[in-house]
């Protein structure tokens, strides 16, 4: 289990992180660097334990997940149909 590594593996996962955020602001992909900001905060509120993540990532899903175990997202379109959904005439 990742939370039983020595404190020098979890300092390690940190610094990786960090040396990913800083090589994508160098790049100066801002995409980039929101996406690895995120990953360090998701991480260091899991405290870089898989197991903790796993836990984090099912409660956060669970809203979206139906009884038969299918994601469900929000309709986000007001009701009005989208392309996709419009019958031909």
């Amino acid at each position: 289990m990742i939370s039983n590594l020595p404190e020098a593996t979890t300092q390690s996962a940190a610094l990786s992180t960090d040396f990913a955020v800083q090589l994508a602001r160098r790049r100066h992909d801002p995409i980039l660097e929101e996406l690895w900001a995120i990953k360090a905060q998701i991480n260091a509120e899991a405290n870089y334990d898989l197991d903790r993540l796993a836990e984090l990532a099912r409660k956060a899903a669970a809203p979206y997940i139906d009884s038969t175990g299918r994601v469900r997202l929000p309709d986000t379109t007001n009701g009005q149909n989208t392309n996709s959904e419009r019958q031909s005439d």
